[in-house]
């Protein structure tokens, strides 16, 4: 293990954040990022946990091409607990030349010093919000290589959105280095279960990309990965305390009762029942939700609606 640290400099600023480097520098390189966003604990522990693996020497040693690995990309969001990186986001921030602000001379010179030349690249994410998502990849229509990784992640949900100004899954794709990035939990709370299945997700796409010495796994690849194109968030007007009856992943049909809330400025109790059919895609982590709040939310895999056409497609319900 190879321990080093990155600086920046400009527009008035220095950065400077830790990265870890595991294996032999070679031909075959993968990078896993955490902390893109400051208030996003879970893709900083399961960065984390990368770490934890490689740092055995009888692990490392498995390694048939290098690991680097950056555990908090956004030192300064993270150390506020908030999303942004003085003020702007990361995650939007990736451009080829004339860098507008530090955030993109940031991610340029990152992007120039360790992602340029890799072979894939890892993005670990979570809601960062008081919901937690169920684990997830995302990534824009038209990509079979990030479908391959998903499968690869062992990851049983993909959802296709189309790209922002900026993102690095977009950005990187372009510079011929694809990026996955993957979400699983939220609210600055640890979810055990999620990493757990995201590292056994990591050693079987190491295996399957050759990182790894072959005779030491069985490769196995979810085949039918759902894919989501749109999402149905259940609001209502007012604070309320929700008893929360389905999970995440749960397959929903239209009709199925979602939740039960309680009005106390009413005193009125209402039932909540699914207007479409698809999956369980987040919930609060609270039971207590403020006004126009989201009460659940519902990922349909339906061709409903087109994804090119409408790329972030948000249908709000109103109880």
């Amino acid at each position: 293990m190879q321990f080093e640290t990155f600086t920046v400099n400009g527009f008035g600023k220095k950065v400077s954040i830790p990265v870890f480097k595991f294996g032999k520098d070679s031909s075959k390189k993968l990078i896993v990022l955490g902390g893109v966003h400051g208030n996003e604990v879970n893709g900083i522990y399961n960065a984390k946990k990368v770490i934890d693996i490689f740092s055995d020497p009888k692990n490392e040693a498995l390694l048939q091409g290098q690991i680097i690995c950056l555990p908090v990309l956004n030192v300064v969001g993270f150390r506020d607990q908030v999303r942004t990186f003085y003020r702007k986001d990361l995650n939007r921030s990736y451009v080829s030349s004339n860098p507008k602000n530090f955030a993109e001379k940031f991610c340029m010179e990152l992007f120039k010093k360790y992602f340029k030349g890799a072979d894939y690249g890892l993005d670990f994410h979570d809601s960062g919000s008081n919901y937690e998502l169920l684990p997830h990849s995302r990534i824009a229509p038209d990509a079979p290589i990030l479908v391959e990784m998903t499968k690869a992640m062992k990851l049983k949900f993909c959802l296709v959105r189309q790209a922002s100004d900026g993102m690095l899954a977009d950005f990187s794709l372009k510079n011929d280095l694809p990026f996955l990035t993957i979400e699983s939990g939220g609210a600055r709370v640890v979810n055990e279960k999620f990493s757990h299945q995201l590292m056994d997700g990591l050693v079987n796409f190491l295996n399957y990309y050759g990182f790894l010495n072959q005779s030491q796994f069985d490769v196995k690849m979810h085949s039918k990965v759902k894919f989501l194109y749109a999402r149905q968030k259940y609001k209502f007007e007012n604070a309320c305390v929700v008893k929360k009856f389905v999970k995440l992943g749960d397959r929903i049909k239209k009709g199925d009762l979602l939740c039960k809330l309680y009005d106390p400025s009413s005193s009125h109790e209402y039932n909540v029942f699914a207007k479409r059919e698809g999956y369980v895609f987040s919930t609060p982590m609270a039971n207590a939700i403020g006004a126009n709040q989201t009460l659940c939310d519902i990922a349909l895999d339906c061709c409903l609606y087109n994804v090119n056409a409408n790329p972030v497609l948000f249908e709000i319900v109103k109880i």
